[in-house]
Order: structure tokens, then sequence, then C-alpha cells
């Protein structure tokens, strides 16, 4: 990831996070698109909710972040979720994520924050 993040530096173009979150590998120079999925992974309450105060951190402590890309659902997967396994889970992943190690982590299939383009329960 680190030599991406480097080569994409050198290129001048941008870096998709992917939905997993910001780690110390996206921040070694270049730019970056954080895509915020359906798991809020880098921005959530331990319950797993959204949290907009983990979002303003996260982009203070990174401004290498030029834009947020919204995950709406997990296309790939209709009415399924993605699942990381608990034993999968490292110290480091459950750092990124802002995900406990004792349990396996479920990306829910729709982003809970949004019913509708007119309704988003985000404020």
């Amino acid at each position: 990831m680190e030599a991406l993040n480097r080569g994409r530096q050198i290129a001048g173009c941008l870096q998709s996070t992917g939905e997993g979150g910001v780690s110390l590998h996206h921040l070694k120079g270049g730019d970056l698109v954080w895509q915020v999925g359906t798991g809020h992974f880098g921005c959530r309450e331990p319950d797993g909710r959204f949290s907009l105060a983990r979002l303003k951190e996260t982009i203070a402590r990174a401004p290498q972040i030029r834009a947020i890309e919204v995950k709406l659902s997990q296309g790939a997967k209709p009415g399924v979720s993605g699942l990381l396994p608990r034993a999968k889970i490292t110290g480091a992943i459950a750092a990124i994520r802002g995900i406990p190690m004792d349990r396996d982590c479920i990306s829910p299939a729709a982003h809970s924050a949004f019913r509708n383009a007119d309704r988003c329960s985000i404020s």
C-alpha cells in the first residue's frame, strides 16, 4: 500500500482507500479519496453507527484526503453483507476500521444513514 501511495504521489493522481478505512500506509505522500462504505470503517461509533466526529478527526489527521466517496451499498452482494471473520482481524485492522477484535466484522448490505435520495439521517 505504501508503494502504491508513493507511486501515486509521483504520478500526481489520487488513490482510493477502498472501504477498509485510512491506514498509515495510505499516508506516505499521495493524495487520497477516502471511501466510506456501509461499515463506516474509520468513522464509526463502537456500535457500528456512523460518527461525524470520527470522520472529522480522520480528515484532520490526514490532510492527504482530498475527497470522500460514499459507497451506498454492497452492489455485488444484494441483500447480504460482507464478512471479515474474527480470526483475520489483527490489531492494526481493528484500529484502522474502528472495530472490536472479539467478533466477526459485518459490512451491512446497505448504508444505514440513507433511505432514498431525499432522506439522509446524517446531520
